[in-house]
Order: C-alpha cells, then structure tokens, then sequence
C-alpha cells in the first residue's frame, strides 16, 4: 500500500498538475450559451410536445434565458471542490 499525504487520498499517483494550462484551454472552451442540459421530472410530465422517431419518448426543447446563461457564465467555482476545478 502507497502512503500519501492526505491531499492525494482520492487520486493517488494520478493527479497531474502539468495538466493545468490545458484544463483551462478546455473549460474556455466550454462556456454556458454551449450547453445542453437534461432535465428529468415528473413534473414536466404532459408538456412535451415532440416525440424522438426511435424510440418513442416524449420530449420538448426549449432556449435557456439570457437572465439564466448569464447567472452560469458569473459563476465561481467552489472552494471545496478539488484545486485543479478552482481554476
């Protein structure tokens, strides 16, 4: 068994920090008007107003507001999170 300092617990040996720049190249490239986001609930169920041809299943598709793209675009991130996602 490998001793590691506490900081290491999760990733072990696999925490490259040489990394860092890239990481951050990659999370520009990631802003909020790019997403697509998922929501499952019961209760969106009845407004779905298309059905995918495969498959079956109902569901709708709707823009998110400026108001929202520019609340996720201010967003810090978390403190408690791992050093390298506190970029």
């Amino acid at each position: 068994m490998h001793e590691l300092p506490d900081a290491h617990l999760l990733t072990g040996e696999y925490l490259y920090e040489v990394y860092e720049d890239l990481i951050r190249w990659k999370l520009a490239l990631l802003p909020p008007a790019a997403a697509v986001v998922v929501r499952i609930d019961p209760a969106f169920a009845g407004t779905a107003d298309k059905v995918d041809e495969w498959y079956g299943i109902n569901y709708s598709l709707e823009t998110a507001h400026d108001v929202q793209l520019t609340g996720w675009a201010d967003a810090e991130a978390w403190s408690e999170l791992a050093p390298v996602a506190c970029l």
